[in-house]
């Protein structure tokens, strides 16, 4: 019998899929970074899941129990865990152009975490140095729960948005989460350390559905939008060229072809299909370019001018000043 509950295999599976999932969806989306965030999470969770089963007694070493914290490889991963989700949140909640304010708190908050997991990491190493270690563990709980607390009020303004609800409604389970964390890791919640970890593991899973969701419509609106986009860049450039080719003078040039063949003017027709075939392909190449210059402005008009010269005869007179 394994000396862990069965929520620890459903959770290194549920972790392992999202991580590929999300992991997926990040390289499918040109590198997204959001999803890559998202990932990398669930990644964390997915090795911390590993570690804890591959080498732990869970009724000493579960996720809840400061002497496993302390002395475990997977403490690594358990820090890296809510950096990475925070990093989806400043993300995938554009904090950047919604509120340059919130934005630089967080990134301010995960350069003192980020500080802290190296000097985690460093201190693991030094058994002399405890103090240090409980300081440094302190001062990073301090800050996450700072961040935990900023990032549900900033989500407030996305509660009923299209696509950022999923991910707002998610950072308040967050905080739920880490809640009940500090709660139990400083010994104030007296339970078996495998409830406390079925707990938090609940609230993941959902916390995880809520990621995919919110991955899942704000990919499905980027792409109506692009299509939304393709179609009217199409419409555009029909009308672009209805307006310089217009039907009128199409028909009125057939006419004038025809007539000019009538009457066995043989010269005057092949001049006028020639000036014709010219400025229907001027006009093709025009309309393939963003931009084009005066001087091919120009000689579109001449050549329309010319014809409609041929066809009038003396009954149109021009001049193009410039």
């Amino acid at each position: 019998m394994p000396a862990y509950p069965p929520s620890f295999t459903f959770m290194l599976g549920f972790s392992f899929l999202m991580a590929v999932v999300t992991g997926m969806k990040a390289v499918l989306n040109n590198s997204d970074r959001a999803a890559f965030y998202c990932s990398c999470t669930y990644l964390c969770i997915f090795f911390n899941c590993l570690l804890v089963i591959i080498n732990f007694d869970l009724g000493h070493y579960g996720f809840l129990s400061a002497g496993g914290l302390e002395s475990s490889p997977a403490l690594w991963f358990n820090y890296l865990t809510p950096t990475f989700m925070l990093l989806f949140y400043r993300e995938f909640l554009e904090m950047k152009r919604q509120s340059i304010r919130y934005y630089n708190l967080i990134t301010w908050g995960l350069y003192l975490l980020l500080m802290c997991i190296g000097l985690k990491i460093i201190t693991t190493f030094m058994p002399f140095a405890v103090t240090v270690f409980e300081g440094v563990s302190l001062v990073f709980q301090l800050v996450l729960l700072g961040l935990f607390i900023v990032l549900p009020l900033y989500s407030l303004r996305f509660w009923h948005h299209k696509i950022f609800r999923y991910a707002a409604w998610s950072s308040w389970f967050i905080v739920l989460m880490y809640a009940f964390f500090l709660y139990s890791y400083f010994g104030k919640i007296d339970i078996p350390s495998w409830q406390g970890d079925n707990i938090l593991f609940g609230i993941t899973v959902v916390d995880g559905i809520l990621f995919w969701i919110a991955l899942t419509v704000r990919d499905s609106q980027t792409l109506k939008a692009k299509t939304w986009f393709e179609k009217q860049a199409i419409t555009n450039e029909i009308k672009a060229l209805r307006s310089q080719m217009n039907p009128h003078f199409i028909f009125n040039s057939l006419n004038a072809i025809k007539s000019f063949n009538l009457s066995n003017d043989t010269e005057k027709t092949d001049l006028y299909l020639t000036k014709f075939s010219r400025l229907i392909r001027q006009v093709l190449e025009n309309s393939a370019s963003e931009k084009i210059t005066l001087e091919n402005e120009l000689n579109t008009l001449r050549l329309y001018l010319e014809m409609e010269k041929l066809r009038a005869g003396d009954k149109l007179n021009y001049e193009i000043r410039i």
